[in-house]
């Protein structure tokens, strides 16, 4: 009765609505416990896949985007800390383009966001690049590769994946299959965050097409990822993985 009361308590603050779907009629409220353990398990493993990618991806987006703004002739190329200001350029550069001032104003309402963010955290010195750079989501950098913005990544999208399998003739064709397939990873990226409950084939789908992207901009860079370790873990019986748990 004692564990019992314990394995109660757990489950309230959980919540019965999260806790449902771990558990049936041929299984225990401890074993529902040890299920709900193993899909954290299983998140974290995937999430370390996508954070590799994500700071690769970032990464690639600002060198790209700086080398397209310093090769078209912008001044003081430091986008996104400069972003305004760039973008403001934008009209002149190219005046018989057509620009989306919505999507624009989208990506400069979110750098002033991380700046004001880095301004309070960063006390001792001027807030830098690198310093917006982290606290922008994987939503930014997402939108940098939406449509709205393709007569910049046009040019310098082999840059920012030169090892993925073109197959379109034009390069905007294979962008919008890059953009499909970035929002897919964003969306499962928001149901780990959030320790949803993981269809494992749909889940193990999702980590290969993560484990591609890491690949397709750098191949050596997969080898921080423990792709052993995560198969491992998928093979695994719940109550092996997690017969520690709960120590109640």
């Amino acid at each position: 009765m004692k564990i019992q009361r314990k394995v109660n308590s757990i489950i309230d603050d959980l919540s019965q609505a999260r806790f449902t779907p771990y558990v049936s009629p041929h299984r225990s409220q401890i074993d529902g416990l040890r299920a709900y353990r193993y899909n954290i398990i299983v998140s974290q493993s995937v999430w370390e896949a996508t954070a590799i990618f994500e700071v690769l991806l970032r990464n690639r987006i600002v060198k790209e985007w700086n080398q397209w703004f310093s090769v078209n002739g912008f001044k003081n190329c430091e986008w996104p800390l400069k972003i305004k200001s760039l973008h403001n350029q934008l009209p002149h550069k190219f005046p018989k383009s057509s620009f989306n001032n919505k999507a624009l104003e989208s990506l400069e309402k979110q750098e002033a966001w991380a700046f004001q963010r880095a301004t309070r955290e960063i006390k001792t010195r001027n807030v830098i690049n690198d310093d917006i750079i982290a606290r922008l989501t994987f939503g930014f950098w997402h939108e940098c590769l939406s449509h709205h913005f393709r007569f910049i990544s046009g040019s310098q999208i082999k840059g920012l994946f030169p090892h993925y399998p073109y197959q379109h003739t034009y390069i905007e064709h294979d962008m919008a299959d890059i953009a499909k397939d970035l929002q897919s990873i964003k969306d499962f990226r928001n149901r780990l965050a959030h320790h949803e409950k993981l269809d494992i084939n749909k889940t193990k789908q999702k980590y290969i097409k993560i484990c591609q992207y890491i690949t397709y901009i750098n191949p050596n860079a997969i080898k921080l990822v423990s792709v052993d370790g995560f198969n491992h873990l998928l093979n695994s019986p719940v109550n092996k993985v997690t017969r520690n748990f709960p120590y109640l």
